[in-house]
């Protein structure tokens, strides 16, 4: 879902695929047609997310929605991942590694529980080493698959170059592929070009009874395409990284007979496919379902033409003559019996299709009750993990260094500023975390709380006492040294955007952030930037 208002086309996205299921339901006197049918869900780039993060206008995700949607499933299913699930695309760092990595083995489990059966390697899922892949391998989780990357030295974990599983009768043949320069300077794997080897790979499917061939890809849209071109045998190329949480999904296309598709990132959304084959699979591609995107992409366009119509006629009305208004009356008048008819949805297909939804992990989604007790399993576990965590060094004061103090010595001074902070989201900011359980989640508090990993502040969570709360300090700095002699020059006077964005109010976390309409809500009468403001 898009940060802004979303479009008539994201409307018609979320009534077609995460609250109806199938978008257009059989008529209850129809006999179902003969044949199989399966589903294969897919996720790209979901990063080990595990729940959506942040002060979203639409939360998006969660490992329980995702299970609540897949066990709804009518027909039967497995599950896919085109790479980088595990762990996120930009590293660990020496606080979080831990919590990461039993991040890494809870995600596993889920997805071998929903039916995984098959990850493509990305770089990042490298990175909790070969011996964490081969023990979650051992454990029992899905297979590891890459046509182009191959583990290197001993003890390593399986990793497939393609293979074929059987899901409601059909045969799919799974591969995977990923750009070789991600993996540049890694000594884990060697990564080598991919249309060679996987040109072979695709014949073996074939050779095998493969009858849906899906290609899992971390490559660029652009490779994407290119490998549809190269390698027409292919039926679906799911590919990731998907598109950034602050726009939807890119909706499905076909590059000759082979379609390409993403689930966005973040495991906000979940792929669908849904495959229905009436007798032997016939040669060429099956038709294409893409449940209503293009519809609904020619419905969002039609209401903008409307629009600039409307608009045009009101403002030409005193200025133009009759005819002119006449013209763009007419205008409107077609546009609109097209909107009405772009309103009906489409029949539903029939013969052998292959159909692509995308399915937003919305807060209308239910959550699986049995993932969301391993979740709060999770939480609870990460007190003993990480309270004594953390090197204190960073966070020493240095000799005549304000240091953090918290925000209740203020009051003296700022009292109306201080009760006013205290109606505010800001002043509640360590009770959301307390109230999920996340409060030992090293990679929630930083925004939750003043002086994490700074000096003068706390490095470690059995330190943050005095300092829960997004208080006075997260702007103005440490006060210890304002709060001993009240000189204004001894504390920063004013915040910036730039402080607020640094790190908590980036655009995938806090969609609606307005610097100055944030700032009057957390300052408010008696604060002297509330009352400088324009």
């Amino acid at each position: 879902m898009s940060f802004l208002k979303p479009s008539v086309l994201g409307v018609l996205l979320l009534a077609a695929s995460c609250r109806n299921g199938d978008r257009h339901p059989e008529p209850m006197n129809a006999r179902p047609e003969p044949g199989r049918v399966a589903a294969l869900y897919f996720s790209t780039e979901v990063s080990g997310y595990i729940e959506p993060c942040g002060c979203t206008s639409e939360p998006l995700g969660g490992l329980p929605r995702l299970a609540a949607v897949i066990r709804a499933s009518k027909v039967p299913h497995a599950l896919v991942d085109a790479g980088n699930l595990l762990f996120p695309a930009e590293g660990l760092d020496a606080a979080t590694e831990e919590q990461h990595l039993f991040k890494a083995r809870l995600l596993s489990r889920v997805y071998r529980d929903l039916g995984a059966v098959a990850l493509n390697l990305g770089r990042s899922d490298l990175l909790g080493g070969m011996k964490l892949l081969k023990e979650i391998q051992h454990e029992g989780a899905f297979p590891l698959v890459s046509a182009n990357v191959r583990p290197v030295g001993d003890g390593v974990p399986s990793v497939a170059r393609s293979f074929i599983r059987e899901v409601g009768g059909i045969k799919f043949g799974l591969t995977g592929v990923a750009r070789p320069e991600s993996f540049a300077g890694s000594e884990l794997v060697t990564a080598i070009e991919y249309a060679p080897v996987l040109r072979a790979e695709l014949s073996r499917l074939k050779e095998q009874g493969a009858e849906v061939v899906v290609l899992l890809a971390h490559v660029e849209e652009a490779d994407a395409r290119e490998l549809a071109r190269l390698l027409p045998e292919l039926d679906l190329i799911v590919r990731a990284p998907g598109s950034p949480i602050t726009r939807p999904p890119s909706p499905p296309f076909r590059v000759g007979g082979v379609i390409v598709s993403e689930a966005g990132s973040q495991g906000q959304h979940a792929g669908r496919l849904t495959v229905r084959l009436l007798g032997p699979r016939a040669p060429g591609p099956l038709a294409f379902d893409d449940a209503g995107y293009a519809q609904a992409r020619e419905l969002e366009l039609t209401e903008r033409k409307l629009t600039a119509l409307r608009r045009a006629l009101e403002a030409s009305s005193k200025s133009e003559g009759g005819a002119s208004q006449d013209e763009r009356r007419a205008q409107i008048a077609k546009l609109e019996a097209r909107r009405q008819a772009l309103l009906v949805p489409e029949p539903p297909r029939s013969g052998s299709s292959l159909r692509i939804e995308l399915v937003a992990l919305s807060k209308d989604t239910p959550s699986d009750p049995m993932v969301e007790k391993l979740l709060s399993s999770y939480y609870a576990q990460l007190k003993d993990m990480n309270l004594e965590k953390g090197d204190v060094r960073p966070c020493a004061p240095l000799p005549e260094v304000a240091v953090y103090v918290g925000s209740a010595p203020c009051q003296e001074c700022h009292e109306d500023a201080y009760a006013f902070w205290q109606k505010t989201k800001h002043a509640k900011a360590w009770a959301t975390l307390e109230d999920a359980n996340k409060h030992f989640d090293l990679t929630c508090i930083g925004c939750h709380t003043i002086g994490y990993q700074k000096p003068g502040g706390f490095c470690r969570l059995a330190d943050v006492s005095g300092r829960k709360d997004v208080g006075c300090e997260m702007c103005h700095g440490p006060g210890s040294l304002h709060v001993e002699d009240s000189d204004p020059s001894s504390i920063v006077l004013e915040s910036s955007e730039g402080t607020c964005m640094k790190m908590c109010h980036v655009p995938e976390h806090s969609d609606r952030f307005n610097y100055q309409t944030y700032l009057r809500e957390v300052t408010g009468e008696g604060h002297a930037l509330s009352a400088a403001g324009p």
